[in-house]
């Protein structure tokens, strides 16, 4: 090789070589953005549940109106709902660890049963951690779907009916077979689980549901 090959064969090793560090140091790469998600510390593994969402990736909240960090999370989550991709879904499930849980989850699936979720969800959160009235019983979640444009006759038939009975019996059964221990907690996939005590900041769960959706997606790829 001529000296005049030498000397560009190294000027071209040391330009890719720049190229990979500066990639790598970059705060718009990918890579450095990748949140590090680590098992049993980030996230854990649960026994795999069917999704209830066809061929899109689920991913379910497990809350409960009383937590005050499932409050302060909803802002992140629904800005995160803003923007999820098109293949995945949200479901929500009221957990429920003790009796004194129900009420807020007959509250949540009455909503739900009268077509009023969308509109009114948020709007717990705000009676429960900003005005700090505790919807608790039937007889205070009643006066306050009356206050907000519910009928009466409506609220009371939905929330002591069968139906609200059964998903509730439901959510109790969920609640144990998703191994749910704390709220609010978050599933992708019937399997992958996360929660806001596993990570440093309540908000800083959006970028790890994100990075286990990524995981989820990349294991229905077949061949995997």
């Amino acid at each position: 090789m001529s000296p005049a090959s030498f000397v560009a064969s190294r000027l071209c090793a040391l330009a890719v070589l720049t190229v990979v560090l500066a990639g790598l140091a970059c705060p718009g790469n990918s890579v450095a953005q990748q949140p590090q998600v680590r098992l049993n510390y980030e996230y854990r593994v649960i026994p795999p549940r069917p999704p209830a969402t066809g061929e899109r990736i689920e991913v379910i909240e497990f809350f409960w109106y009383g937590c005050p960090y499932c409050n302060q999370l909803q802002p992140a989550l629904e800005s995160w709902l803003q923007r999820k991709p098109p293949d995945v879904e949200l479901r929500r499930i009221p957990a429920i660890f003790r009796e004194s849980w129900i009420p807020h989850a007959r509250l949540f699936y009455t909503l739900e049963t009268l077509d009023e979720l969308g509109r009114l969800h948020q709007t717990v959160y705000r009676t429960q951690h900003v005005e700090h009235e505790n919807l608790n019983s039937a007889e205070r979640s009643v006066e306050w779907a009356v206050r907000h444009g519910i009928d009466r006759a409506a609220w009371v038939a939905t929330y002591n009916s069968s139906e609200v009975d059964q998903k509730v019996r439901q959510a109790e059964a969920d609640t144990r077979l998703y191994a749910i221990q704390g709220t609010p907690s978050l599933v992708v996939g019937g399997r992958y689980l996360t929660s806001t005590g596993m990570t440093e900041t309540v908000s800083g769960v959006i970028p790890i549901l994100d990075e286990l959706i990524r995981l989820e997606r990349e294991e229905r790829i077949p061949g995997k």
